[in-house]
């Protein structure tokens, strides 16, 4: 892992708790920081359950290209 991966992860999670606080109660959020270059690693932060985010991922990615 390189210093700007640590960094995003750091990040993602700081962005994530503040982002936890000022949701109100019952509402979930994904946050996904990821590299343009040709590392291709991912970070994300989310106040949802594994299975819950991956599921919303899902039905985002075919909203997104129109399916």
């Amino acid at each position: 892992m390189d210093e700007r991966q640590r960094m995003a992860e750091q990040a993602a999670r700081d962005m994530g708790r503040v982002i936890a606080s000022e949701c109100p109660p019952g509402v979930g959020f994904v946050l996904a920081l990821f590299d343009f270059g040709s590392s291709g690693w991912a970070t994300y932060f989310s106040n949802a359950s594994r299975m819950d985010a991956a599921k919303f991922l899902r039905e985002l990615a075919a909203e997104i290209e129109g399916r």
